[in-house]
């Protein structure tokens, strides 16, 4: 992303967002947000998971490089995190 950041000329902000992610009180905030999404969850993870794939589909340009190589190592990789996750 920083060579896309730099190339594109928006290094300025992008390095703004990190300088914030370091910042202490951005982790106060989300850690707060998250406990307060928490309280209002429905859904388990295990159900969020059963709807993710391990491929990478509905691209604008179709790519053999990417059926035939890349969306076969991300599904075997996605079936690993599978059996991880249910433990």
């Amino acid at each position: 992303m920083l060579f896309f950041a730099i190339k594109g000329g928006w290094i300025s902000e992008k390095l703004l967002v990190y300088r914030e992610w370091l910042r202490s009180k951005t982790w106060s905030y989300l850690k707060q947000k998250r406990k307060e999404s928490a309280i209002l969850r429905k859904t388990t993870d295990q159900d969020i998971v059963k709807l993710f794939t391990g491929r990478i589909e509905h691209q604008d340009v179709a790519s053999p490089f990417l059926n035939q190589y890349v969306n076969p190592v991300l599904a075997l990789i996605w079936g690993m995190m599978k059996f991880l996750i249910r433990w």
